[in-house]
């Protein structure tokens, strides 16, 4: 489903990738704005190991197919990591 809505899954393939992944709250969106554009990361640590990466049009399209419920709440980065420094994960690799 994320695939379709136009996120790219990105693989945690060292160590400081899988840290990157375990930090953020699994299966949950989080959204990171870096120059005021918004992506949003989906962990998925059990069934790929990798995170899903999209815009705002994908994240649009996620809560189209399954009628999310946009609570900026939910959307907090977790486990004491700022969002806007994880980057933009262009060095991981493809899923």
């Amino acid at each position: 489903m994320l695939t379709k809505a136009g996120f790219v899954a990105k693989r945690a393939s060292t160590p400081e990738q899988v840290a990157v992944l375990n930090s953020l709250p699994a299966n949950t969106f989080v959204r990171q704005t870096t120059n005021g554009k918004a992506t949003y990361l989906y962990a998925d640590p059990a069934a790929c190991g990798c995170v899903h990466v999209g815009g705002e049009s994908a994240f649009q399209s996620v809560r189209g197919m399954q009628n999310i419920v946009y609570d900026m709440n939910r959307l907090e980065f977790g486990g004491g990591l700022d969002p806007d420094n994880i980057g933009d994960l262009s060095d991981w690799q493809p899923f």
